[in-house]
């Protein structure tokens, strides 16, 4: 196991180690242009359950996309703690960590039971629309599968290129339901017959991680991070 736990990590350059869980593992790109990787992102886990955000950049990003796999363990070292960003932060740290080239990883094999799996912080479905525009955290919801449209090819506003849309409408126990959109490769990777299957025989409920809630006509939230 690594050396500190998450809380444990203090800003600037730290040679402990971590031993988290990969809980979450997505690509940010250039909303003018498709293929131009911005960032890398993780939700880091330990086996305490504290979380942290961190952040690849595209020099240090194919090193680590052969190398880290959503779900899996390691123990980190050799990467810098900064302060986290103002806006669009997927989980509650003051702190986020940045890796790079130097950085040392290693996968551990031998993984206890208990070790979380996932982190989330669920805003109620009737609650969404205070959220609409808020951008310091990301929005986590739960809900039960109603609809599934098929996956439909748009030019989304402030875009150049076409984009795959998908919508997944949720509701939650108060009959309170909301649209998610999910854009790209998310739409295209949703699965969408599994889960209308197995709908026919039990309710499949969802949790969408990482949303923004948008307003154009209604409200509805647009998600780039797979639902677990």
């Amino acid at each position: 196991m690594g050396d500190v736990l998450i809380p444990s990590l203090m800003t600037g350059d730290c040679n402990d180690s971590i031993c988290v869980r990969a809980s979450r593992f997505w690509e940010f790109y250039d909303v003018n242009e498709e293929t131009k990787l911005l960032h890398a992102d993780l939700v880091l886990i330990d086996e305490e359950g504290n979380s942290i955000h961190a952040q690849i950049y595209p020099n240090a990003f194919q090193r680590f996309k052969t190398l880290i796999k959503e779900g899996n363990v390691y123990n980190l070292a050799c990467f810098r703690v900064k302060k986290s960003n103002d806006k669009y932060k997927p989980v509650t740290n003051e702190n986020m960590i940045s890796l790079s080239t130097w950085t040392t990883i290693e996968k551990v094999v031998e993984i206890s039971p208990a070790f979380p799996m996932f982190t989330y912080s669920l805003t109620p479905v009737e609650q969404v629309p205070s959220r609409v525009d808020y951008t310091e955290y990301f929005t986590d919801v739960i809900g039960i599968v109603t609809a599934i449209s098929n996956v439909m090819t748009l030019r989304a506003r402030g875009r150049q290129n076409d984009s795959l849309k998908r919508v997944v409408t949720i509701l939650n126990e108060s009959n309170a339901s909301v649209d998610v959109v999910l854009w790209g490769e998310r739409a295209s990777s949703f699965p969408a017959e599994q889960i209308q299957n197995e709908g026919e025989v039990c309710p499949q409920v969802v949790i969408f991680v990482g949303t923004l809630i948008k307003k154009y006509g209604c409200i509805f939230l647009t998600s780039t991070v797979y639902p677990f």
